[in-house]
């Protein structure tokens, strides 16, 4: 029984010294995940930021875009409109006076 007791005697400095190193390890495993995890979530932040920038300008050229077709198909719309105009507020400000309205006169426009 006493060789047990001197085994486990010297097994004890070297059971502490691999504890200490198994700590130390897994302390460093712990920073380098820590590290790693910030270092993802800062990629993630730029990640997204870069998405949210890019949607910005793909925003900005659409609406650019849309007020282009718009601003032409209001013109088209208004060429094909405009010929009808007289006639149609002489119909209507006689319905309103209830007799028909007089023809417009010669244009004079400068």
């Amino acid at each position: 029984m006493g060789g047990e007791c001197l085994a486990e005697g010297t097994r004890s400095p070297q059971l502490a010294d691999v504890r200490a190193l198994y700590e130390s390890a897994l302390a460093d495993a712990r920073h380098v995940a820590a590290r790693t995890r910030q270092q993802a979530h800062e990629e993630g932040i730029a990640l997204i930021a870069a998405a949210r920038a890019d949607g910005m300008r793909v925003r900005e050229q659409i609406l650019a875009e849309g007020a282009v077709v718009i601003a032409a198909e209001r013109a088209a719309a208004e060429a094909v409109v405009r010929p009808y105009v007289d006639g149609l507020a002489r119909e209507l400000a006689g319905r309103v006076l209830g007799e028909p309205a007089p023809a417009p006169a010669a244009d004079h426009r400068p």
